[in-house]
């Protein structure tokens, strides 16, 4: 995966738009990781975002960084990171 690829995905973390079915935009300021994030999957039921990549921290706008390694569960109603913890030992390249 390129630098590139890997900017495109941090930045989505930092700050996400997402667009409902009417069409209107909700702008969500996101946690952000200690390291890159390679997929990104969104439960639109739960309104969960789950993130995986090579990462040991994720830290909430808000709040203390959070230890995950690899994979995160982000609720995109608060803007935390879940107590979900997947007990990954490494980077994680795809969900």
């Amino acid at each position: 995966m390129s630098n590139l690829k890997h900017t495109f995905l941090l930045t989505f973390i930092f700050f996400i738009t997402l667009t409902s079915a009417f069409g209107q935009s909700l702008q969500v300021n996101l946690p952000t990781t200690n390291g890159p994030v390679y997929k990104t999957i969104l439960d639109s039921t739960s309104g969960i975002l789950y993130i995986c990549g090579q990462f040991t921290q994720v830290t909430p706008q808000a709040g203390s960084p959070v230890s995950r390694n690899g994979i995160a569960a982000i609720d995109l109603s608060t803007n935390t990171v879940t107590s979900w913890d997947a007990g990954s030992n490494n980077q994680v390249w795809a969900m």
